[in-house]
């Protein structure tokens, strides 16, 4: 260990910058899932189990993963929320130049 003036250590960045991607990485938090299970994660309505929280990684792909009747109903839920986002700006702008 490095130290300084008054003995107070230095902490080596890339190091620590290391360390964080290694026990960050989707890998290793789904071994540590496995092992300490998560707070996270959400329990199956159907089979009243732990559903595991970091499931796909790089593999999930939302695409292949729904059918394109959900795919459809996400997209017209998704213009009509950016419509009542447009509309309530749009509103909320009228009040503020009209003071």
């Amino acid at each position: 260990m490095i130290t300084g003036n008054n003995n107070i250590p230095f902490v080596d960045e890339n190091l620590k910058m290391e360390n964080a991607l290694k026990t960050t990485n989707f890998k290793s938090l789904s071994k540590m899932e496995e092992r300490k299970g998560f707070n996270e994660s959400v329990t199956s309505p159907k089979t009243k189990k732990k559903i595991k929280f970091f499931n796909l990684g790089q593999k999930n792909n939302w695409k292949e993963l729904l059918d394109s009747k959900n795919i459809n109903f996400f997209y017209e839920d998704l213009h009509l929320i950016i419509y009542f986002i447009f509309v309530v700006t749009v509103f909320f702008l009228f009040l503020y130049v009209r003071l």
